[in-house]
């Protein structure tokens, strides 16, 4: 048995514990041996299902061994006690789904049967059925009858089969057009899935059965996020997916998870029966079938989906009541004492250290009222105290009812029933509300959005650390006291050096100023000023401080503060309490048992980041004017951003192709690179960067003794000390690891680029092998480097991306720590995918793929938050992925472009309810958003001013053309404008300073003359959108969100009135039910005498504010106030309830 997860790893050392209620297992029989032991455990009460095939297969179980292993299966866990001071309960349920091209069958329903034993959905395709065969020819014992969608003639057709254990529906809404595919749901424990079986004949070539499936797809998405798509749609999904159904599978997130070929002739394996799946995560085992030749030239798919209850966790947290702060108070408890007489009389600052918190936390504890709450993670995100009160009386009384059924128990049982379920409704409504309004007033924290989010879609399973493999003794940690042991031992020993490394001699580094920074005297209005900008949403360190409480009282503590630092600075002693870390850990990827897999987060004290901040500038200050940071650094630093390095890097290669060079990029991966420094050598390095005496003895007290616990939920690890590497979480961190590495390019020929510690080579010349010769000679320098300076590169994750448009004579070699270094075709750096042709299709197609699952969460909350919060949160947190760096990948050419625009207009969809076949220019005129091309085109613009008022790096400045003024000496007309490059290659013509010289030529003078930056993408916006016609926001923002999408789709002629769907080619007639002969938006606001009553009703209540027209209604009326507009949306949107049209 194999696998990297814990159940693989039980299995391997025999002590075997699969949790076979969450990884149901299949097994394959196939001969005389296999028939009586599956009567044998048929015959067997199981808790757990085992799903046994009998198959025609040669390579499945002959061995005792194997027979062995199953009734241990049988036998259940050997090990069922979930661990020590366990306060949970779990329980899980499985659907399985079959699906089999079965070509014809009424003659093989009997093969069928034998397939079905354990199966709870059966999909057929090419049924090959006709209206004159009944369903009793077709029925499988212990299912429904068949939903069926039959061709009446040759071929073709499909059906689904349901066990009579589940509550399946037939979805003829979803069902569009006569294509052959059918639609069903089954609701399993509030959870409901819809399932899609859906034939596709080899020989279509049309786009209309994707468009009805598009739509089907949007529609079902507006119900629930789970959606199960299996058929034959004759697509071989071996092979890269393109058009309608790649465009499909993208936007919707929707994944295949099987693998294997399904129909294999003797010239050809193809899968062309998938399983499409919106969650990948709940299906525990997909495989495929092999079946007799026959029954099927097909073979089966199988699935099994997990139907998951929540593990019940939960520990308790105590939070601060801010809201009922009494302030006043607090500022008279915290003035009344007498802060420097008190330190006047301490002799060590960690003595005032502790001073200042234990007085400003009893007066916070005093004046600042808390509650202590239990977290349950499994709590519906609207949950709270009353309701769950309530919730436990209700059963208590639902016992009461069935122990004893009198009419007076069943009263008041069904009393609090009600009860409860009107309070969970008004639960409900009251956190969406909030949620609204948190979203829109948090659009600069990303935190409070993915928190929010997290909250709405309780979308992980299990919000604690998974159990981890003890190396050291094969075993397998449950309890999370032990388990915060065993990730501190990991993470301190990353950040811990051998002895013999810490004292050993330090290299030669030169004096690089002649200037000293040797101490720093702190004012308290720094304090205060850094105080007041201090992120209130920042967690708090092990002192409980936050920056809450600190922004409450800044001036009252800004003194007290200062003093404290200057004290600190002076006697060159950091206080021992602001050392200490508490390290939450954080799941990565792979296998959630290795310890390996979790990155920490440390939480430090806020006061003490407070005072790094102070540190920070005067040494920042420092350094730049003294020119000491390295010029092509960007990493950490002021005006400089990853695209800042990448445009600069991305010229440099184009102008290579330009000159017909080759190039070489070399990524260089370090190992841990900031767990890693050394305390010794950073000191060596910033005393000859001029910072010396007191100060760098401060810093070397700052570096020493430093200390760490992990905590998960409300246990926490010993504390381990830590010898090496910059403070995680810190603010000096950062700054003290840039100068740690800021000479590593020193001795190199090519050109290093670093931001952070992504560090880039680059090479060009026309001959390769001089390129190859001075790489390895500059790797060999790196090498030496790291050594001398005790860092680590790791030469196995080091990559080189040869870019040339000419045949290469040969591959390079590299090598690094003697370790070959893999040429590749492509490299992702700082987030943007370098190809070796220089274009951009692998990066777009890396883009489309992670904003689509973001596009598909906002799909799952289309119909729960307001469209407001909706526009915001793709606005502010998801359209920047689609134009991160976009200024230097601009040039991706026209289909990946349009790739992009789609996405933004799926999401103007989902934003505002409109179904798929709503036009663009109407999803744009709704929305007032820019086209991305438009948008990519002002940022171009706003980084370009930058660049040309000396607000961005040196390295771009120098890369600007000249103006025509300063190239030519004569008083021209045009003089004020840059000179426009041209050059060979298309990519080099659309690529950033090309492109942006002519869109800048293009602006006008006033334009380009703003006086900011700020009010230069200002009147950019201006020029772009002087032809929008906006409707007021006011207007179309209203309502509840079924109302509200209602709204917006008759303004947008895609409601589901007759006449727009049968624009839509949707249904084939626009007659309405009064006889009508077009049921459009005008005559069902205007005309239509089934609503007569109610119109009276809607115009009375518009004449206030203007005439009833059409235009009114639809879009409201510009020329009044936004709280009128508002009132006449209501009274429209109480029309359409009112109405029922819609229901």
């Amino acid at each position: 048995m194999t696998g990297n997860d814990v159940c693989a790893w039980r299995a391997a050392i025999g002590c075997f514990y699969c949790k076979l209620a969450c990884i149901p297992v299949t097994f394959v029989f196939n001969n005389d041996f296999s028939k009586v032991f599956k009567t044998a455990i048929s015959n067997l009460n199981c808790l757990h299902r085992i799903y046994i095939l009998l198959l025609q297969l040669s390579h499945y179980i002959h061995h005792p061994y194997n027979v062995t292993l199953i009734i241990l299966l049988i036998a259940g866990d050997i090990h069922p006690n979930p661990g020590p001071n366990s306060n949970s309960s779990s329980a899980t349920s499985v659907i399985s789904l079959l699906h089999l091209n079965i070509r014809s069958l009424r003659n093989k329903v009997q093969h069928l049967c034998s397939l079905t034993d354990d199966v709870d959905i059966v999909c057929i395709t090419e049924t090959h059925l006709d209206n004159s065969i009944p369903n009793s020819d077709i029925n499988i014992s212990g299912f429904s009858e068949p939903f069926r969608k039959d061709r009446n003639m040759f071929g073709g057709g499909v059906a689904i089969y349901f066990s009579e254990s589940l509550v399946a529906k037939r979805r003829i809404d979803l069902e569009f057009g006569n294509d052959e595919t059918i639609w069903s749901q089954i609701k399993f424990r509030n959870t409901l899935y819809l399932i899609c079986n859906v034939y596709r004949p080899p020989s279509y070539t049309g786009t209309g059965l994707w468009q009805n499936l598009r739509h089907s797809i949007d529609i079902a998405f507006e119900e629930t996020p789970n959606i199960i798509i299996t058929g034959d749609l004759n697509i071989d999904f071996l092979k890269p997916i393109r058009g309608d159904l790649c465009d499909i599978l993208s936007n919707y997130n929707l994944t295949n998870v099987i693998t294997e070929p399904t129909r294999q002739t003797d010239t050809s394996s193809t899968l062309l029966d998938p399983i499409i799946v919106s969650d990948t995560v709940n299906v525990v085992f997909s495989d495929v079938i092999e079946i007799e030749r026959t029954i099927s030239d097909h073979d089966a798919v199988f699935a099994i989906i997990n139907i998951p209850v929540k593990i019940k966790h939960y520990f308790k947290r105590k939070v601060w009541l801010y809201d009922q702060t009494d302030i006043d108070k607090l500022k008279v408890m915290i003035n009344s004492i007498p802060w420097l007489d008190r330190f006047a009389n301490l002799s060590h600052v960690n003595e005032m250290c502790n001073f200042f918190t234990e007085k400003f936390l009893d007066a916070v504890d005093k004046c600042i009222p808390s509650k202590e709450i239990v977290v349950r993670d499994s709590d519906k995100p609207w949950m709270n105290g009353i309701v769950r009160r309530n919730m436990r009386k209700r059963d208590r009384l639902k016992k009461i009812m069935f122990n004893n059924r009198t009419e007076s128990n069943k009263n008041k049982y069904k009393y609090m029933r009600n009860r409860v379920n009107n309070m969970i409704k008004r639960a409900k409504e009251i956190f969406y509300d909030n949620i609204n309004t948190v979203i829109d007033k948090s659009t600069n924290s990303p935190k409070t959005y993915w928190k929010l989010l997290g909250n709405i879609l309780k979308s992980k399973k299990n919000p604690d650390i998974s159990p981890l493999l003890d190396s050291t003794t094969n075993e397998i940690i449950y309890d999370n006291d032990r388990k915060c042991e065993l990730l501190n031992n990991y993470f301190s020993s990353v950040c811990t050096l051998p002895e013999n490394d810490i004292d050993k001699p330090l290299p030669a580094f030169e004096r690089r100023t002649d200037s000293i920074l040797s101490e720093i005297h702190i004012d308290y209005s720094e304090v205060e000023d850094i105080i007041n900008n201090l992120d209130v949403n920042k967690a708090s360190g092990p002192d409980g401080i936050s920056h809450k409480m600190l922004k409450l009282l800044s001036s009252e503590i800004a003194i007290p503060l200062s003093f404290i630092f200057n004290y600190s600075l002076s006697s060159s002693i950091y206080p021992d309490n602001w050392k200490i870390a508490h390290v939450m850990p954080i799941f990565k990827a792979n296998d959630a048992s290795i310890v390996s897999n979790y990155r920490p987060i440390s939480l430090l004290s806020c006061i003490g980041k407070l005072f790094e901040r102070v540190v920070h500038k005067h040494i920042y200050n420092f350094l730049i004017e003294n020119d000491l940071i390295y010029k092509y650094q960007s990493g950490f630093l002021p005006n400089h951003s990853t695209t800042h390095q990448l445009i600069e890097l991305y010229h440099s290669i184009i102008t290579s192709l330009e000159n017909y060079e080759h190039s070489i990029l070399i990524f260089c991966d370090f190992s841990k690179a900031f767990d890693r420094v050394w305390h010794k050598g950073l000191l060596h390095k910033l005393n000859n960067y001029g910072i010396s005496g007191p100060l760098l003895r401060w810093i070397t007290s700052y570096l020493s003794n430093r200390k760490q616990s992990v905590f998960i939920n409300d246990s926490i690890s010993s504390r381990k000390t830590i010898n090496a590497g910059v403070p995680q979480g810190s603010v000096l961190g950062p700054l003290f690891f840039l100068l740690y590495i800021n000479d590593i390019s020193c001795e190199l020929s090519s050109l290093s680029r670093l931001f952070a510690d992504d560090t880039s080579l680059s090479y060009s010349s026309h001959d390769l092998n001089t390129i190859e010769a001075d790489a390895n000679a500059d790797l060999i320098k790196l090498e030496v480097w790291s050594k001398e300076w005790l860092m680590s590169f790791n030469p196995t994750k080091t990559e080189a991306l040869v870019i040339s448009n000419r045949q290469l004579p040969f591959i390079p070699s590299l090598t690094f720590n003697n370790t070959p270094i893999q040429i590749t075709n492509q490299h992702k750096h700082l987030g943007v995918v370098f190809s070796n042709d220089c274009k951009w299709n692998i990066h777009v197609e890396y883009m489309v793929k992670k904003v689509n699952k973001y596009i598909a969460t906002l799909r799952k909350l289309k119909l729960i938050l307001n469209r407001n919060t909706l526009e915001k949160m793709y606005l502010t947190y998801i359209r920047p992925l689609l134009e991160y760096a976009c200024e230097v990948w601009d040039n991706c050419g026209t289909t990946n472009l349009l790739l992009l625009e789609k996405i933004n207009l799926e999401a103007a969809r989902i934003v505002t309810g409109l179904p798929i076949f709503t036009k663009k220019d109407f999803l744009y005129q709704e929305t007032g958003w820019l086209p991305l091309a438009k948008r990519r085109d002002a940022r171009k613009l706003s980084l370009f001013y930058s660049i040309v008022n000396n607000l961005s790096p040196t390295f771009l400045v120098d890369l600007l053309p000249m103006y025509i003024g300063n190239i030519i000496p004569y008083n021209l007309r045009n003089a004020h404008l840059l000179r426009e490059q041209h050059f060979r290659l298309q990519l080099s013509n659309n690529s950033f300073f090309p492109s942006t010289s002519k869109l800048w030529n293009d602006l006008n003078i006033t334009i380009r003359n703003s006086p900011s930056l700020s009010s230069f993408k200002s009147n950019v916006k201006k020029s772009m959108t002087a032809n929008n016609i906006l409707y007021s926001k006011h207007f179309i923002n209203y309502g509840p969100r079924n109302l509200n999408i209602i709204h917006s789709r008759l303004r947008n002629r895609a409601s589901t009135l007759n006449y727009d769907l049968f624009r839509a080619n949707l249904v084939d007639s626009p007659e309405c039910q009064c006889g009508h002969p077009c049921e459009d938006c005008y005559h069902f606001f205007l005309i239509c005498p089934l609503y007569a009553n109610l119109r009276r009703t809607l115009i009375t209540e518009i004449s206030w504010y203007g005439p009833a027209n059409i235009d009114v209604l639809c879009k409201g009326d510009p020329n009044i106030s936004p709280n009128d507009n508002v009132k006449i949306a209501k009274a429209v949107q109480n029309f359409l309830r009112r109405s029922g049209r819609f229901d």
